[in-house]
């Protein structure tokens, strides 16, 4: 059996060794802060995604990088052509009751859909101060519609389309409608979902379906003015 003494010796060793570990993870925490700070400042890695995701997703995870880098290519190969982006969020219609249930029926969620359509007019941008993924557009300029049935109006907006670092984290996600019931105590089952479709991609979402060309046709007729 080894001595109580050599035992105590390793236990300080060890704890020394986990004082360190800490002690150096303070420091490097500190450091990039200090880094995330040059940055917003005006420094750069040369790279604008991944200061953009140094800054404000507080990471040096490149993986985190991919869902823009996938989103610039889609931008920059399509300039000049249209670009939709379709945002979806779970809402609640009507009155699930008198007194709130604890889950809600079906028949009362809906999926809200809404769309803003415009021109590419260049490169993928990023505002390093308040978080905003710009996505240029011809006389900065773009259409808005909310899915109320069969509504193929849309309200129209000076300025170009601009997406939250936040809502990145939903990309690529459709959302159907949900066909059982959801607690009524937490937002925690509610979902969003954003998608971005450029060139091609545009007409194709529309389809063959009456009331989504009609919309998409008028949505056109408004930029094109």
């Amino acid at each position: 059996m080894e001595d109580i003494n050599t035992i105590n010796d390793d236990i300080t060793k060890i704890l020394d060794k986990y004082a360190a570990a800490e002690s150096e993870k303070s420091k490097a925490d500190e450091d990039f802060k200090n880094l995330r700070q040059k940055i917003t400042k005006g420094s750069t890695t040369g790279d604008r995604i991944r200061d953009f995701c140094i800054v404000h997703h507080n990471t040096l995870d490149r993986s985190v990088e991919e869902p823009y880098r996938q989103t610039y290519d889609k931008i920059s190969k399509n300039i000049g052509q249209e670009v939709l982006m379709v945002t979806q969020v779970d809402s609640i219609v009507g009155c699930p009751g008198i007194i709130a249930p604890l889950y809600i029926d079906p028949m009362f969620l809906r999926v809200k859909t809404e769309y803003k359509l415009g021109v590419i007019s260049d490169n993928l941008t990023f505002d390093m101060l308040m978080g905003g993924i710009l996505i240029p557009l011809k006389q900065t300029k773009y259409v808005e519609n909310s899915d109320r049935y069969n509504d193929i109006t849309w309200s129209e907006h000076k300025g170009n389309i601009n997406i939250f670092f936040l809502e990145m984290k939903n990309l690529g996600k459709k959302l159907e409608k949900k066909v059982t019931p959801m607690r009524n105590d937490s937002n925690d089952d509610m979902r969003e979902g954003l998608r971005i479709y450029a060139g091609d991609e545009v007409a194709r979402y529309f389809g063959d379906n009456y009331y989504l060309k009609e919309l998409y046709n008028s949505g056109l007729e408004l930029l094109n003015k």
